[in-house]
């Protein structure tokens, strides 16, 4: 890099700071990136000023530019040299779009496509333009008349190339054909007595090595591409080049399973386009047979065992993203399997990209939306890691990396930032095991299920009334209805409405066609009783049927997501019936993050009402991305606990505005006032709160004097008490919307006797003399939510004195300890019959228990470890060595197993509920909301109580083992 370029670049640089942070973590991910940067500044320079890695181009684009700089007369090695650097450039951009976002995962793809396929065109135009110079020309005889015509050549696509998925550094899978062998090579095609001795076969078999060559290099550094020609007829055995009647015969007499499968992904790459149609329309046959292919199930099946023994054998299952377990090659032989077996008989399913056979798949019905929408996901996110992986060096490999440092790199420059109590490598592997094991059971089932019996015909006598009622309810029992007479009454109504509420004829047309469809998806979810009755709800309740009707007739992943929703939740259901207009927020795209009301002016621009719409949306679509499992319990729990931030910041600003206005108080006299804070404690204060969970909260003021009213002088305290008597009452209305969060503040001193608002005084003077250790405890979890003016910092400090600044003595967690066990005996009631996931034993308060102690003891000398919420407290109390690793994994996967339960269990109705029946009868709708499904001999909830027993039990231990210790003041660190 010359002096002057390095100095432009630095300036460039030097006055762009986010260009500057966006390439150095660019290079993070890359370290191919950097080489052709240094072998081509000025290209980058150019590259970085006019932002062109931002255009999506296609092949003509390519081309186009390749035409104006390139000569056909130039040597072999020159024109190579060019087409490496055109494609070196080419691809850097592509990786400055894919990786800053400008283009997405299909768009990537198709650039890396279209390039390759250009670059593939320039070359066929180059071995054309030398072989036409060195021999002539070939021409054929067409049928039997004397007329001849250029034969013609073309090089067809296959694999991801032929997809249009390429990857950064994959093999370009080529097939070179060509029109016939029946005609000769003319140096004049104008003379016929100019006869070349050379056959058309080594005419073009000497194209076809010239554009090997090209691409090929000599394997290492000037290689465009790695070119694969072993999908051709007999392998590497095989000729390089075959005439269209050749390849009809060989596939006709001899093609395989595999090469069928091979073929769906064919198109055409560079020279003749029509002759690549021809040959395409030729094989269609071949590939796409007119009866209902099952058998091909079969022998895809045993090609993926084939591959997956060699994977096993040297142990690179679980770490290979295309071959392995749960890989990119499962979802495409899924694809193709479907394709094989429907395509003869629907053409509209075949397409060579993945992506896009996947929905047609979808939206012709072959597979469901889950299956859909969980394929789609998880190849993107496969390829991507896959992306990622090349990106690297440059280099073909599928491979993670084994050892955990590099793999925790790899997470980094993927994109995952640390979460929580997870680090970056936590999250992806939590990911990266989410979608192989989602894949690897859809790829299971398909292969494990050749044929399936509809019960189709069943279920449409039923919709249309025709079976007597005794017969239809027979058949709704068996079908998993448990009260078919409740169900034959919703289909009724859905058939043709409430009384005098029927439906219009287009809308009982289109039920018609889709009923079978729509409840075999309701018996597939958890709860099909609630998931019909919910649905007859909201179809007969809303005012907005027209334009709802079409998400429940017309092919729609809506639909899916809906049945779902009236399965797993009435809470959620009841807020969809009441508001049908949420029904829009189900597909969109939301942020990570909840939205916060950051200043005064925009609660002030908005009325009460709009407020609490935010807020019940804001609601809905975290239950909604909960039932869908897109967030882990602990995440829900941040979200909701954000929400609850938000509300109680509206609510406290509404309810001062509200007290002013009726107390006279003028507006600029603002300033002279103090400020009144809410600090959250319980679950509230460590961001835990699950559904329908109380609001713990006190309030804080801080300032002296008065302040004037219409009628006369009053305290700051007596102000602020009529602000915090205000909120109670603005929750009180939110409710009333449906917005149920309860406020309660009887954690403030002396409880409901103590005053409603005390300022940083008061509290020092209770907690000196009177707070007992179960309130130092509580107050482990305090948090700032919101304030009038912000927090109160001089509350703060006292606070952490107060809760920190002792360490807690043996007498001490002898007294937590017999809390617990006194919790456990009153508020765990009915052992016989309920497990309680929150007070029983091992349960989520032995966790909690577990945490606060532990901070209490060690927090005065280890201020890492005062952490408000009891995952990130486990985490810093093993960083600290205060637990160990075995305990912290074991406490982190119970809790969060035990916070789903809590989830799924509180979820369905919104309210406060802890405890599930020990009778695997009584609890096979909870298991199946969780996740479970029936395994070898064990129904879901005989595995949910194994579970639930193996980690309660493991808990239990350890909060023993620790508070053993405790108490014998015997905790030291590890």
């Amino acid at each position: 890099m010359s002096a002057l370029t390095t100095n432009v670049l630095f300036q460039t640089l030097k006055n762009n700071r986010y260009l500057t942070n966006s390439l150095l973590r660019f290079f993070s991910a890359s370290r191919l990136a950097v080489d052709i940067i240094i072998r081509n500044p000025e290209k980058t320079l150019l590259i970085l000023k006019d932002e062109s890695f931002k255009e999506l181009k296609s092949k003509e684009t390519y081309l186009k530019e390749i035409e104006e700089e390139v000569n056909y007369k130039w040597e072999q090695t020159k024109f190579r040299n060019f087409l490496l650097k055109f494609k070196e450039l080419e691809t850097l951009k592509i990786m400055f779009s894919d990786y800053f976002e400008y283009f997405s995962f299909e768009e990537t793809t198709l650039s890396l496509s279209n390039l390759a396929k250009a670059i593939i065109e320039t070359a066929y135009r180059y071995a054309v333009y030398h072989a036409e110079k060195r021999f002539g020309i070939p021409l054929i005889s067409i049928s039997d008349e004397k007329e001849k015509v250029k034969c013609r050549f073309s090089v067809v696509a296959l694999g991801k190339l032929g997809g249009n998925e390429l990857n950064y550094f994959s093999d370009i899978d080529l097939l070179f054909i060509y029109t016939s062998d029946k005609g000769k090579v003319y140096k004049d095609p104008n003379d016929l007595s100019s006869e070349v001795n050379i056959s058309i076969h080594e005419y073009y078999t000497k194209i076809a090595e010239i554009i090997t060559a090209l691409l090929r290099g000599d394997g290492g550094k000037n290689s465009i591409y790695r070119v694969d020609l072993r999908l051709r007829p007999e392998g590497r055995s095989g000729d390089l080049v075959n005439s269209l009647r050749s390849l009809e015969i060989y596939y006709e007499s001899w093609g395989q399973t595999w090469e069928r499968q091979a073929l769906i992904k064919a198109s055409h790459a560079g020279g003749d386009s029509e002759l690549t149609n021809e040959f395409l329309k030729m094989i269609e046959p071949f590939i796409y047979r007119k009866y209902l292919d099952i058998s091909s199930i079969n022998e895809i099946k045993s090609m993926k065992e084939k591959i997956d023994r060699s994977l096993k054998a040297d142990g690179t299952s679980f770490l290979n993203v295309k071959n392995g377990y749960g890989g990119i090659r499962e979802i495409e032989f899924f694809i193709q399997a479907l394709q094989l077996i429907y395509g003869g008989k629907d053409k509209n399913i075949r397409h060579e990209n993945s992506l896009t056979a996947l929905k047609k798949l979808y939206e012709l019905r072959y597979i469901n939306f889950e299956d859909y929408n969980i394929l789609t996901r998880s190849y993107k996110f496969l390829r991507t890691v896959e992306h990622r992986l090349q990106m690297m060096d440059g280099l073909q490999t599928h491979l993670l990396p084994e050892n955990r440092e590099e793999k925790l790199k790899f997470a980094k420059r993927i994109g995952y930032t640390e979460e929580g109590f997870y680090d970056e490598l936590e999250i992806f592997e939590s990911d990266y095991e989410f979608f192989t094991k989602s894949v690897r059971e859809a790829f299971n089932h398909l292969f494990e299920t050749k044929e399936e019996i509809s019960d189709k015909d069943d279920i449409l006598i039923i919709w249309e009334g025709t079976l007597p009622k005794e017969k239809s309810l027979i058949a709704l029992r068996e079908m998993g209805f448990t009260e078919p007479e409740k169900a034959l009454t919703n289909i009724s109504r859905l058939r043709e409405g409430k009384p005098f509420a029927h439906y219009s004829s287009k809308y009982k047309i289109k039920m018609n066609e889709t009923a079978p469809v729509i409840f075999k998806e309701i018996l597939s979810t958890a709860d099909p009783d609630r998931a019909l009755n919910n649905l007859e709800k909201f179809v007969s309740s809303t005012s907005m049927k027209e334009s709802v009707f079409p998400f429940l007739t017309d092919i729609s992943p809506t639909r899916e997501i809906l049945l779902n929703i009236f399965s797993n939740s009435q809470f959620i259901s009841e807020m969809l019936i009441q508001r049908p207009q949420l029904i829009d927020f189900i597909n969109y795209a939301r942020e990570e993050v909840i939205k916060s009301f950051d200043e005064d002016d925009e609660i002030r621009e908005k009325n009460k009402e709009e407020i609490f719409k935010e807020i019940i949306e804001e609601i809905f679509n975290v239950g909604v991305d909960d039932i869908l499992k897109k967030s882990n319990p602990l995440k829900v729990s941040r979200h909701l606990s954000s929400i609850a931030d938000n509300f109680l910041k509206m609510v406290l600003h509404r309810a001062e505005i509200k007290c002013m206005e009726e107390l006279g108080i003028d507006g600029r006299d603002k300033a002279k006032r103090g400020n009144l804070a809410i600090y959250g404690l319980g679950k509230l204060g460590g961001e835990e709160i699950t559904y329908s969970s109380d609001l713990d909260i006190i309030f804080v003021y801080e300032g002296k004097g008065t302040i004037k009213t219409k009628k006369g002088e009053i305290s700051l305290q007596e102000y602020y008490t009529k602000v915090a008597r205000q909120v109670f009452e603005i929750a009180e209305e939110a409710e009333k919307e449906g917005i149920k969060f309860i406020i309660d503040s009887r954690l403030r001193p002396s409880g409901r006797s103590g005053l409603l608002v005390q300022d940083s005084e008061a509290y020092k003077h209770y907690f000196t003399n009177q707070a007992k250790v179960w309130e130092r405890q509580a107050y482990t979890k305090l948090r700032f939510i919101c304030g009038l003016k912000g927090p109160v910092k001089e509350f703060e400090e006292i606070m952490e004195d107060m809760i920190f600044g002792k360490s807690l003595s043996n007498e001490e967690a002898l007294e937590i300890d017999e809390m617990r066990q006194r919790m456990e005996k009153e508020m765990a009631r009915d052992k016989k019959q309920f497990f309680h996931v929150k007070f029983g034993e091992g349960g989520i308060v032995d966790i909690e228990f577990i945490v606060q102690a532990l901070i209490l003891k060690f927090g005065k000398e280890n201020v890492g470890v005062r952490q408000n919420n009891t995952a990130k407290g486990l985490k810093e109390l093993f960083l600290a060595n205060i637990i160990n690793k075995e305990d912290y994994q074991r406490l982190i996967k119970a809790l969060l197993f035990l916070r789903t339960i809590e989830n799924r269990i509180r979820i369905l109705e919104n309210r406060p509920l802890n405890t599930f029946y020990k009778k695997p009868e009584r609890i096979v709708r909870l298991a199946m909301r969780i996740g479970y499904k029936q395994k070898d001999n064990k129904s879901p909830a005989e595995q949910l109580i194994e579970d639930y027993e193996k980690e309660t039990q493991t808990v239990r231990m350890i909060y023993e083992k620790i508070f053993s210790n405790l108490v014998k003041n015997d905790m030291q660190k590890n």
